[in-house]
Order: C-alpha cells, then sequence, then structure tokens
C-alpha cells in the first residue's frame, strides 16, 4: 500500500511540475507578443519631447 502511495504522489508531483511548466511558457509567450508599454507612450507623442 504504501508503495502505491509514493508511486501515485511521485506520478502527480510530474503532472504538476508540467504543467507549472507549460503555464510559465505560455505566460511567457503571451508577454512577448505584447507591445512595450513605453515605445507606445513614446510614438503617440510624449510630453518628454522625445
Amino acid at each position: 500500500m504504501a508503495t502505491a502511495y509514493f508511486l501515485t504522489a511521485a506520478i502527480v508531483c510530474v503532472w504538476a511540475y508540467t504543467q507549472a511548466r507549460a503555464a510559465a511558457r505560455n505566460i511567457r509567450i503571451a508577454r512577448d507578443s505584447l507591445p512595450c508599454p513605453l515605445d507606445i507612450s513614446n510614438k503617440a507623442g510624449s510630453p518628454s519631447g522625445k
């Protein structure tokens, strides 16, 4: 019974790790596809005069 518990716990830990890595990867991809807010404000004519 203990062997089944630890085997199941290991499988769940590996699954949770892969899910967390996939979520982090999706966040990085989404962040890279967004334009930089500083670039947008400078193109729109910021009050700094640059």
